[in-house]
């Protein structure tokens, strides 16, 4: 289906989420999300990573592991914090500073790795299921790693489970995220976003073109362009979506544009795109058109003139959710050439062959 409507403001639902919490929200997309499980670390690897704070790992002594209480305090919460927020790394027996000071190598009789596995996906609510734990391999010369301790880096990739709510502390269980290198409480809406992010399919539409369609003819009235935009609509979520329409408008009305609700010569979408699903990853083609309404003496530079004063607005809408409101300028895909055939087809009496 294709409409033709006037620009619409975010949904209140989305409207609290700050700039880093939306970040956060297209990690949880799964463009990035997934490439935090590594195969494996060593010790160059941890080394190379940024100095400071940063959203997609942390830093943390291996004095961690003295106190049982404070280990699972701390853990949790950042646990909880990387898998709400697309995944990170949990780095275990470094110092803020870059010092490794590497972590006990074994907790009773168990390879500190082992046990790690068995204890960190019960440090949240729902269990991780996303997650790898390393010991991180030795420089073969100037380790920096003490002897007899190691290094470990904890993979956590994002969860279709989220939200995660840390475990611990007991009397204050709480839900985490990652917002400016710190592994903060989440706010109501963030969660509410989280939760919803499976339950709705994500579409994205995008303007790839502009072509000139026919030339309508006026017996009694003027002539009309008709052109076609193309839009390229994206699944960048992950759940199929199988009823959607793009919905496409203007900023601002314009004496010089027609539509099919108008002039039924201008092409027109009368139905949503029913049991044609785009996959989550996948792409389809739309188009939208609309009529220029020429002028008696038609002239390059004003087509030129008049794409440059049209912002286009649209946006995907399903059957359970609504895509971002985009505006883009009409000026820059409508070229030379295109204006050119324009006035040649009015000059010539002839119209190029219809899509």
């Amino acid at each position: 289906m294709l409409l033709l409507i006037r620009p619409k403001t975010i949904p209140a639902a989305l409207s609290g989420i700050k700039a880093s919490q939306n970040t956060q929200l297209e990690l949880q997309r799964g463009a990035i999300g997934l490439g935090f499980l590594r195969e494996k670390w060593n010790e160059r690897d941890v080394l190379a990573l940024p100095p400071g704070e940063h959203d997609y790992f942390d830093r943390k002594s291996g004095d961690l592991l003295n106190d049982r209480q404070n280990f699972d305090d701390k853990v949790s919460a950042a646990v909880s914090a990387f898998a709400n927020s697309g995944g990170g790394h949990l780095i275990l027996g470094q110092k803020d500073n870059g010092t490794i000071d590497g972590v006990k190598s074994k907790e009773g009789k168990q390879p500190i790795r082992e046990w790690l596995e068995v204890v960190i996906p019960d440090l949240v609510q729902y269990p991780l299921t996303s997650l790898r734990v390393h010991a991180a391999e030795r420089e073969l010369s100037g380790s920096q790693i003490p002897e007899g301790r190691e290094l470990i880096v904890i993979d956590i990739g994002d969860s279709r489970f989220a939200p995660h709510q840390a475990i611990h502390p007991n009397k204050s269980k709480q839900y985490y995220f990652r917002q400016a290198g710190h592994s903060i409480a989440a706010p109501h809406h963030f969660l509410e976003a989280l939760r919803n992010r499976y339950m709705a399919a994500d579409l994205r539409s995008s303007l790839v073109s502009v072509s000139f369609r026919k030339l309508h003819r006026g017996s009694s009235g003027p002539n009309v362009a008709e052109l076609a935009l193309k839009f390229k609509i994206e699944n960048i979520g992950r759940i199929a979506a199988l009823r959607w329409a793009l919905n496409m408008g203007f900023t601002e009305s314009s004496p010089h544009i027609v539509t099919g609700e108008s002039d039924q010569r201008i092409g027109r979408r009368n139905n949503c795109r029913l049991e044609h699903m785009i996959l989550p990853t996948r792409s389809d083609i739309e188009y939208g058109y609309f009529g220029l309404i020429l002028p008696p003496s038609i002239t390059k530079p004003f087509i030129l003139e008049f794409a440059n004063s049209v912002v286009v607005t649209h946006q995907v809408v399903t059957e359970n959710s609504v895509g971002e409101h985009l505006e883009i300028p009409l000026g820059p895909y409508i070229s030379s050439e295109l204006a050119e055939s324009i006035v040649s087809s009015v000059s010539n009496s002839t119209s190029p062959n219809t899509l």
